[in-house]
């Protein structure tokens, strides 16, 4: 029979934050007197100057019963996702940003164990499944909540904003490849759900993309002709299934992260997930930013980019031929232009920009330099 239980373990964490509230009070004393001192009065504020600390806190509750399998059987992917699933909600209580981490802890203590690499575990987030794989070792979290825990899986790690609840539904099953028979009889496995929270800074400037040359190959732009969708996210957090990571920072400072997927149907091909705590500054220089993406399609997120700044976004969307996009233009600041839609949205591909009164000159211009491309005026943007 599999157990499955649920602890939050706050007080076993040396790491874990707790709700903290702190008055200071500051009694101010203004003095008034003569340079020399002959009359002196003195006066006491009649109110209190506070500063109330904030909090930090996540409440985790049980949505259904923990899962329990008995005669459990090899049981192949499509077949677990269909089992009775538990679900928890973990909600921040507190009104700052607060990252999570969502661990699953091996506690089994029978008198035969079934061993963590037979059993496959499957998180879903919301709807969408952030997690299905074995408890294998390149999952494992060194830091443990539970201490006689035999081993911790990382399922998921993300980030709340303050009031933001989430539900997760999690299944467990039998590996379909199960070792041999003897291994497997009569063992069983019993793990919980421990989740760690950590406060997150509110970011007070926008981190910036660096700029990007038109020779230039590093990092995502390395793989620039295979990368078929762009997600921009304003969190940081990891992506199942990402085989590089990169720092796109301006300042190399692990501000802008951006993670490469193989495509499921195609492993030669990319999703490249670009992601921020917050909004994503585009550089003044965004020239060349995405040019010879020519196999990309799609870009999700791109509200999460700020385009502000920009001045200069010569050859920005070059050779983007199969990209289909609506976005809005409402910087008046962009000097430069040359070549921004070269090649870009040909054949059945279109490119929609909607805009506002102030840059409408701009963009007729825009579009007047970019034959051979579908660029669209879109909607006058009137708020």
């Amino acid at each position: 029979m599999e157990e499955f239980e649920i602890e939050t373990a706050k007080e076993k964490r040396k790491k874990r934050k707790m709700i903290m509230t702190l008055l200071f009070v500051l009694a101010v004393v203004a003095v008034v007197g003569t340079s020399f001192a002959l009359w002196q009065l003195t006066f006491t504020q009649t109110g209190t100057n506070v500063i109330t600390t904030g909090c930090l806190n996540l409440t985790l509750t049980d949505d259904t019963d923990a899962i329990t399998l008995t005669d459990a059987t090899p049981t192949a992917d499509e077949e677990g996702r269909k089992l009775t699933p538990y679900k928890f909600t973990i909600e921040n209580t507190c009104n700052v940003n607060t990252r999570y981490v969502i661990n699953l802890e091996t506690v089994s203590t029978g008198t035969k164990i079934l061993a963590d690499q037979y059993v496959k575990a499957n998180l879903v987030k919301g709807t969408e499944e952030v997690f299905i794989d074995k408890l294998i070792e390149n999952h494992q979290n060194q830091e443990k909540v539970i201490e006689e825990a035999s081993a911790a899986y990382m399922l998921h790690e993300g980030m709340l904003a303050g009031k933001e609840s989430i539900q997760f539904s999690l299944r467990l099953w039998m590996d379909e490849e199960t070792g041999p028979i003897d291994e497997v009889m009569n063992a069983e496995f019993a793990g919980k759900i421990t989740i760690t929270a950590e406060y997150v800074p509110a970011v007070t400037t926008k981190p910036s993309i660096k700029t990007i040359t038109a020779d230039y190959a590093n990092e995502i732009w390395a793989n620039k002709a295979n990368i078929t969708t762009i997600i921009f996210e304003n969190t940081i957090s990891e992506v199942d299934g990402a085989t590089e990571n990169f720092d796109i920072s301006s300042d190399n400072s692990n501000s802008i992260i951006a993670r490469l997927v193989p495509n499921a149907d195609d492993n030669t091909k990319f999703t490249a997930y670009i992601q921020a705590n917050g909004n994503i500054l585009a550089n003044a220089d965004s020239s060349n930013l995405l040019n010879g993406f020519t196999s990309l399609t799609e870009i999700q997120g791109i509200e999460y980019v700020d385009l502000s700044k920009v001045t200069n976004t010569s050859n920005m969307f070059a050779g983007c031929s199969n990209l289909t996009l609506v976005f809005e233009l409402t910087n008046a600041n962009i000097t430069t232009y040359d070549g921004m839609f070269t090649g870009a949205a040909t054949g059945e591909a279109t490119i929609t920009i909607n805009y506002t009164a102030e840059v409408e000159t701009l963009l007729d211009s825009i579009i007047a330099a970019s034959t051979g491309s579908n660029i669209t005026k879109g909607t006058l943007i009137t708020e």
